[in-house]
């Protein structure tokens, strides 16, 4: 789903007239499961995204 977000956001682009900028992103992936409270769950997607970004540009991470 993560890489699907990420090649529908590239297809984007913006056109500026004189160039066409890409759209990148760096996403923090995290499994949801019934005993996990949304809190929990949302620090460690929050996690990987830090995660993703120090990667480098355009990164997917899991929690783990």
């Amino acid at each position: 789903m993560a890489l699907r977000c990420q090649q529908e956001l590239a297809e984007l682009g913006i056109d500026t007239g004189e160039e066409r900028l890409s759209i990148t992103a760096s996403i923090g992936c995290a499994i949801v499961t019934p005993k996990n409270p949304i809190k929990h769950i949302l620090a460690q997607a929050d996690k990987a995204m830090y995660d993703a970004k120090k990667a480098g540009r355009n990164c997917i991470a899991t929690a783990g």
